[in-house]
């Protein structure tokens, strides 16, 4: 076989033994043994005598210690239309592909600064980088580096490790980096089975499957065998959590309505991303609920999250934060992971609405009292809206409690709106369009901006006469969504179906209150009324 030998073609094979080989990462499949096989067949080798699989698990090492190409990650290995397509890091541009730049996390994926705004590419597969080689060095500011990360400052410590603020060398792009002492994972039994080691690696199997903007990215993970410590880089959140309360359960300023309405919207969004994918959160709280710079909420922590078992949720062991437990927690009976979330949510929601916890006791015994046989209060003064959602959140079976979707058709958040999957504050504007400028002083004080019609001797553009009727027609009242760097929308509030259906509500919510009359109009109706309404608009 010596004679049909070609040069190319077993660098062909090898170049594509060593990509399968990178997305696997371990535990090689029989057809990267057979492309092995393949070569040492064209050169006449005994593969088992010569050990060709060694220079070739050297070499992947070697390849995957951080620049290009990383080991089997966030969304799976690439399987049918995706093995065509160039893997790359996570932590990488997916419109540009290059690793070299600093950028931000989008909807798609991480972008370059270069590149935000821009499409993602078709041609690119992102993976986690896992690196089984811990390189420790340090940096000319005498900080600690590990695999080109250089640590600069604490960002907060838990009871397995802590949590540092790195830069990469090559990109200087910002990074949270979980650090955890394997010693004292292995030693800590969550059960009789399970180590607190496991549930850390259910953790980054788990991460690694995300990839959503109201959820945390991890990009790399560093675990030597020979080290004590592992690492896992992940998306850094400045704005951090997205609500503080103290130790009695008592927070300082509660959130305006129209902020906490985009956090709900973000925060169920993830939700209902993470139950679709059969992954339930279980510790659902405002410490584990980041803001990035936008003011983007991002679901975190998922070391006690877990996986939906044979198409069910039901739970049987206990976790979660105790002032975040539902009342099925406390009764030791079978949990659904899902109206777990849900529960947990509503508590979070209350929180920062009322800048308190609803079920505040010095005991557990109190607070199992607390929340499997009263109700939380609520101000006199509180949007009803907001009340009813937080109470369809709270419900005490978990049969009857909202679903994530029931949260998003709410009528609370029906005029919150997602631009490029992130959800946007509602603004809202009083706008009129006068002839003259004398005409401005005639204008009522409740109106915020006034537009003064321009006379030109040229014919007027067809631009600002459209933009003149829809003022004059739609208005006063309008919502403006900013869109991105170079777009602002103008929905109007009096035709727009969405504040339709929360007037109807609103004007359901008093015919109830005054006593004229129960709501006589559910929820579901209204919603289907004002779909209709929509789709004839």
């Amino acid at each position: 076989m010596a004679d049909e030998y070609d040069e190319d073609m077993v660098s062909r094979l090898l170049e594509e033994a060593l990509t399968q080989m990178r997305i696997k990462g371990r535990g090689y499949t029989r057809e990267i043994l057979s492309l092995i096989n393949d070569l040492a067949d064209l050169a006449q080798i005994n593969p088992r005598g010569r050990g060709i699989a060694t220079p070739l698990q050297h070499s992947l090492s070697m390849h995957s210690g951080g620049e290009v190409i990383g080991a089997p990650g966030s969304e799976g290995s690439p399987s049918g239309e995706e093995k065509t397509k160039k893997v790359i890091s996570a932590r990488a541009c997916v419109v540009c592909g290059r690793d070299d730049r600093a950028g931000e996390q989008r909807k798609s994926g991480f972008k370059c600064t270069e590149c935000i705004g821009l499409p993602s590419q078709n041609k690119f597969h992102t993976q986690v980088e896992e690196h089984e080689h811990m390189i420790k060095t340090t940096n000319e500011f005498g900080e600690k580096v590990i695999n080109d990360y250089a640590f600069l400052k604490p960002l907060g410590k838990g009871s397995y490790g802590k949590v540092k603020l790195a830069v990469h060398n090559k990109n200087q792009q910002q990074y949270a980096v979980k650090i955890l002492n394997k010693s004292n994972l292995l030693r800590v039994h969550t059960d009789m089975n399970t180590t607190a080691m496991d549930k850390v690696h259910q953790e980054i199997r788990i991460m690694k499957e995300l990839n959503h903007p109201n959820v945390i990215k991890i990009y790399t993970v560093v675990d030597d065998p020979d080290e004590y410590k592992l690492y896992l880089v992940m998306e850094y959140l400045e704005g951090g959590q997205v609500y503080q309360v103290d130790s009695t359960g008592v927070g300082k300023d509660p959130i305006e309505f129209e902020r906490l309405k985009k956090y709900i919207v973000g925060i169920a969004n993830g939700l209902e991303y993470l139950h679709k994918k059969g992954i339930v959160h279980r510790d659902i709280k405002p410490e584990n609920i980041l803001l990035d710079h936008h003011d983007n909420v991002k679901l975190a922590d998922f070391g006690v999250s877990a996986t939906c078992e044979h198409g069910t949720d039901l739970m049987t062991n206990t976790e979660g934060s105790p002032a975040f437990l539902p009342p099925e927690e406390f009764l030791s009976i079978p949990v659904q992971g899902r109206a777990q979330d849900v529960w947990a949510f509503g508590i979070t929601v209350y929180c920062m609405a009322f800048a308190k916890l609803p079920f505040r006791a010095r005991s557990r015994q109190e607070l199992e009292d607390l929340v499997v046989n009263h109700d939380p209060e609520f101000p006199e003064d509180a949007n009803p809206l907001l009340v009813d959602l937080i109470k369809r959140m709270l419900k005490k079976d978990q049969n009857e409690r909202i679903p994530i979707s029931g949260i998003l058709d709410h009528p609370a958040v029906a005029d919150v709106r997602t631009v490029k999957g992130f959800t946007v504050e509602t603004i809202t504007s009083s706008i009129a369009v006068v002839d003259e400028v004398s005409d401005v002083a005639n204008v009522p004080s409740n109106i915020q901006e006034v537009l003064v019609k321009r006379k030109s001797a040229q014919k007027s553009s067809k631009g600002s006469d459209t933009l003149e009727q829809f003022l004059r027609d739609e208005g006063p009242d309008f919502q403006l969504v900013r869109g991105g760097v170079y777009s602002v929308t103008l929905y109007s509030i009096k035709s727009d179906p969405r504040r339709k259906m929360q007037r109807k509500f609103i004007e359901e919510f008093e015919k109830a209150k005054r006593g004229d009359n129960s709501l006589t109009t559910s929820r579901s109706t209204m919603m289907a009324a004002a779909a209709d309404e929509e789709e004839e608009s």
